[in-house]
Order: C-alpha cells, then sequence, then structure tokens
C-alpha cells in the first residue's frame, strides 16, 4: 500500500505526536520514512547591512535546531 511515507515536523509536541504514528503506519507496511523539517533563511531588513557574522550565528543556530529536531524523531523511531 504506502512504500514510502514523508514525516514533516517542526519540533512541536503535535508534531511528535504524529510523528510517531506516522513511525508506527511505516513499520508493519515496511515502508521508507523520511524526515523533513524546514527553516526561514536568513533575510535583512530591506536597506539594512548586517555584519556577516550574525547571518553565520543565525544560520548555526538554525542548523542546530533542526538537528535537535530531527534526533527527537530519531529517538521516537528507535522506541517503536
Amino acid at each position: 500500500m504506502f512504500k514510502h511515507i514523508l514525516i514533516a515536523t517542526d519540533g512541536s509536541r503535535l508534531a511528535e505526536m504524529a510523528a510517531g504514528h506516522g513511525l508506527e503506519l511505516a513499520k508493519p507496511l515496511t515502508a521508507k520514512v523520511t524526515v523533513v523539517t524546514v527553516t526561514e533563511p536568513w533575510s535583512e531588513p530591506y536597506g539594512t547591512i548586517s555584519p556577516p557574522s550574525w547571518a553565520q550565528a543565525y544560520e548555526k543556530a538554525v542548523a542546530e535546531n533542526a538537528a535537535s529536531i530531527l534526533a527527537s524523531v530519531s529517538d521516537i523511531a528507535e522506541r517503536k
């Protein structure tokens, strides 16, 4: 029936519950699972120029947040 399930998550409690349900569905179907989270790209307000370090700090912070969100879903998958 289902061969590949896409699970989108924002790290919220409700999204974690939905991820758990998606993983439970995938297991008996032996379906492949892909988990994705999306972050806003760095954008500067019109007419301003910020130091490159701000953009780098932002990119680092969102990458760490995304890694944390995906690790949480990975932990859920290991328990299923």
